[in-house]
């Protein structure tokens, strides 16, 4: 089966307590376009080949999408031609109005892949059992949470066996966590891992075989990491041009943003100028001949 680029098709939305059912039925409509858009990407994008031979260019070689087979293809390969990327982001909305739980239960059930970023130190009651309850979370990324609650929604999706990404910006959540994020890269659906700078992250991937660890398995340390230090790190030996062709993805969009972002809840934006806005201008660059 083929399909689109993984970042292709991204919705990323940070819904307030202004949100209300009826947004979410237009949100859902602007998921159709999405999908719209990526069957139209499909149809209409290319790789471009380049062929290298003792280090000089020799031809250049232009490949409709459509017809790339699977295990040809940079990158994951997932079960539909176009996936819906859900981003939900959790911030402190401070709002005094009154949240319809339900909303974002709907949101996470939908169809689609779901990324989860959490931005706030106040994460407990509901919203905690909330995010406890989602088992399709693919991407987590962690830049300012209580150490208690991150370690538990930690914890509770790396059991799950969905996580593909993970991103930790704390210290602390890293050290009380370590083995579990270590322990991710042998899942065979993960493949990236981002966290801060550690001399135990440093000297796990050192004393590693490069066997242990998939190529595919990207790992990002945040922070000062000398190039000698860099090289140890298991990544895959680089070939000599002569003996590879290279190849270049070509991508008339590489991502799609949609972001409602409301912390003053009836006193904001309206959803319904934001959604018109969206609507008009959301493919205006996205394919070039």
């Amino acid at each position: 089966m083929f399909t689109v680029p993984a970042d292709f098709v991204d919705s990323i939305c940070l819904i307030s307590a202004a949100l209300g059912i009826q947004h979410l039925t237009r949100f859902a409509e602007l998921s159709g376009k999405f999908r719209q858009g990526g069957e139209e990407y499909y149809n209409k994008s290319q790789h471009i080949v380049f062929q290298f031979a003792n280090g000089q260019h020799k031809s250049t070689e232009r490949i409709p999408y459509r017809s790339m087979e699977p295990e040809s293809m940079l990158g994951p390969v997932v079960d539909s031609k176009y996936t819906l990327r859900k981003h939900m982001i959790f911030e402190d909305l401070k709002t005094n109005e009154e949240i319809d739980y339900l909303q974002f239960e709907r949101i996470q059930a939908s169809n689609g892949l779901l990324a989860l970023t959490l931005n706030s130190s106040n994460i407990c009651g509901k919203w905690l059992d909330l995010f406890s309850s989602w088992v399709n979370v693919s991407r987590l990324c962690i830049s300012d949470c209580h150490n208690d609650s991150a370690s538990k929604l930690l914890s509770h999706f790396v059991k799950n066996r969905q996580l593909s990404s993970l991103q930790l910006y704390e210290k602390n959540v890293l050290k009380e966590n370590f083995d579990l994020c270590i322990g991710l890269l042998k899942q065979p659906q993960f493949d990236s891992l981002t966290v801060p700078y550690d001399a135990t992250v440093i000297s796990v991937f050192v004393k590693m075989p490069r066997a242990k660890y998939s190529h595919w398995k990207r790992v990002v340390v945040l922070g000062c990491v000398g190039e000698s230090l860099l090289s140890k790190f298991g990544m895959p030996d680089v070939c000599p041009r002569e003996e590879k062709n290279f190849i270049t993805n070509y991508y008339p969009c590489a991502a799609l943003l949609v972001k409602y972002e409301n912390s003053l809840g009836s006193k904001g934006m309206p959803v319904d100028k934001f959604m018109e806005a969206v609507e008009q201008t959301i493919f205006f660059k996205c394919f070039r001949s």
